[in-house]
C-alpha cells in the first residue's frame, strides 16, 4: 500500500527538530523507522508532517556518567550490542533484549529511543527499561523532563510522553547484580509472545533485590512488584521460584488474545519465562 501524503523534514540539529515537533498538527518522529514506516503503509497513522532525526548525530552514544549508563535515543540495537557498558552485569538484560530483536537488518537500523516511544506491547526494550528500573529524559523547547520507566507506559502504543516532547537518552545505575532476558519468540515477526526481564542482586545464596519486567503479555510491559517483593531475602532455588513465578500470570488484568497465542497460554508462560530470566539473572 503507498503511503499518505506527508511534509517531510530533516532537521540537522535538536533544537531545530524541538522546533517542528512544537510547532502543532499530527508531527511523528523517525528514528530508525522500522516501526514508524510500517505503520505509515497500513495507513494506520496519518501524520502532516514527518521529522527525520537521522542526521543529529548527537543522539547517537553509549557513555558512562556519575555511575550510571546514558544511552542516546538514536542508538541502534546493533551500536548499543557493540558497547563494552552493557555485555555483562544488571546492564546484560538489556543486551540480550537488543539482540533478540528482529534480524540483523532491523538491529542496524531500529533505535533505543524509536521502541521505546512507540511502545508496541510485544516489544523487547521496554521490558529491559523496567527491569533497569531505567530514567527516560524527554526533550522539548522548554528544556528537559525525566520519567522513570514505571511511569513511561501508558497503554498500546501510549506513552508519558507529550506532543511537543521526544525522547533524547535513556539512563540506568549502574549496580551489582546481573540481569537476564528470556521471551517466546512468534516465530515470523520476531517479536516477543511473552517476554521477561531480571534484575537481580544475591547476597551469597540470597536474593537481595530483584526487578522483574513483562512484555508481550499485555497492552504495555509492566513491573511484577508482588513477586519481587516475596523473592527479596529469600534463598534461591528452583522450589521457591516455581512457587512464587506460578502466580506470575495473575498480575495481567486483560492478557492479549490473538491468533498467536491464547491468553490462557500467556498468563501461563508469564511464570516460566520470568522463573527462567531471574535463574540466569542470579548466575
Amino acid at each position: 500500500m503507498l503511503l499518505a501524503e506527508f511534509d517531510y523534514a530533516a532537521p540537522e540539529s535538536l533544537d531545530e527538530a524541538l522546533a517542528l515537533l512544537g510547532g502543532g498538527g499530527n508531527v511523528r518522529i523517525l528514528a530508525g523507522g522500522q516501526s514508524l514506516l510500517p505503520t505509515l503503509k497500513l495507513r494506520l497513522d496519518r501524520p502532516d508532517l514527518v521529522v527525520d532525526l537521522r542526521k543529529i548525530s548527537e543522539l547517537s552514544y553509549v557513555r558512562e556518567e556519575n555511575g550510571e549508563i546514558a544511552i542516546g535515543t538514536l542508538t541502534t540495537y546493533a551500536e548499543l550490542l557493540a558497547s563494552d557498558f552493557i555485555e555483562s552485569g544488571v546492564a546484560r538484560c538489556l543486551a540480550e533484549a537488543a539482540a533478540s530483536v528482529g534480524d540483523l537488518q532491523v538491529r542496524n537500523l531500529g533505535t533505543i529511543g524509536g521502541s521505546l516511544s512507540h511502545a508496541d506491547p510485544a516489544a523487547d526494550i521496554p521490558a529491559a527499561a523496567l527491569a533497569l528500573d531505567c530514567t527516560l529524559v524527554a526533550r522539548s523547547e522548554e528544556g528537559d523532563r525525566t520519567i522513570g520507566a514505571t511511569d513511561f507506559f501508558h497503554g498500546l502504543w501510549t506513552t508519558a510522553l507529550l506532543p511537543s516532547e521526544m525522547l533524547r537518552e535513556v539512563r540506568f545505575r549502574k549496580a551489582n547484580g546481573g540481569g537476564a532476558y528470556e521471551k517466546l519468540r512468534q516465530a515470523a515477526s520476531g517479536f516477543a509472545l511473552v517476554g521477561a526481564a531480571a534484575v537481580v542482586e544475591m547476597d551469597g545464596d540470597t536474593i537481595a533485590g530483584a526487578r522483574v519486567a513483562l512484555t508481550g503479555v499485555g497492552s504495555a510491559p509492566l513491573r511484577l512488584h508482588a513477586l519481587e517483593e516475596r523473592l527479596a531475602g529469600e534463598t534461591l532455588g528452583e522450589e521457591l521460584l516455581r512457587d512464587v513465578c506460578g502466580d506470575a500470570g495473575e498480575a495481567i488484568e486483560s492478557p492479549l488474545s490473538d491468533i498467536h497465542a491464547s491468553a490462557e497460554y500467556r498468563a501461563a508462560m508469564a511464570g516460566v519465562t520470568a522463573r527462567r530470566a531471574i535463574l540466569r539473572a542470579a548466575g
